[in-house]
């Protein structure tokens, strides 16, 4: 709560102290750009949520609700071990990306830097969390998930 509260009262005062005068006037042309900018983020938002969540459908209509538990459950752990680097990474590089966005030759080549110092993290730690998925399953989940160390270690056409 209190800092919902600090971010009111920045807010505040940048709004007063700043030279900028906002205005609540309705701009044809700000709307096409940004709606032409938020329209794409939107789709390939929506696209990738389906494409997600379409073998979730597809594995409850054609196995059980307990493999579809233990395959959901095989994924989240997958996307959290891998994401969690690959997040960092994400957030510390992108201010570096922005202030190449004008050279792109600069930044093509930092970009691949960028995955294969990714990658450099996240294959070691996927193959550790494979080779020890029976213990962490265990002890993170229980005995009752142990099934899903099968799903976890196994790479899926997603993984590729």
């Amino acid at each position: 709560m209190s800092s919902i509260a600090g971010l009111i009262f920045i807010l505040d005062n940048s709004l007063f102290q700043d030279s900028f005068a906002s205005s609540f006037v309705f701009s044809k042309e700000s709307f096409k750009n940004l709606f032409g900018f938020g329209s794409k983020l939107l789709a390939a938002g929506l696209y990738a949520t389906a494409l997600q969540n379409i073998n979730n459908v597809l594995i409850g209509k054609v196995y059980s609700a307990s493999s579809l538990g233990f395959y959901t459950q095989a994924t989240q752990l997958a996307n959290m071990s891998a994401g969690t680097i690959s997040g960092v990474i994400q957030q510390v590089t992108f201010p570096v990306l922005s202030t190449l966005q004008d050279d792109k030759a600069r930044m093509v080549d930092t970009f691949r830097r960028l995955i294969k110092m990714s990658a450099f993290f996240n294959f070691p730690m996927m193959f550790l969390l494979a080779i020890i998925a029976d213990p962490f399953i265990q002890l993170l989940l229980g005995d009752k998930w142990l099934n899903t160390c099968l799903l976890y270690t196994s790479p899926s056409p997603r993984d590729s």
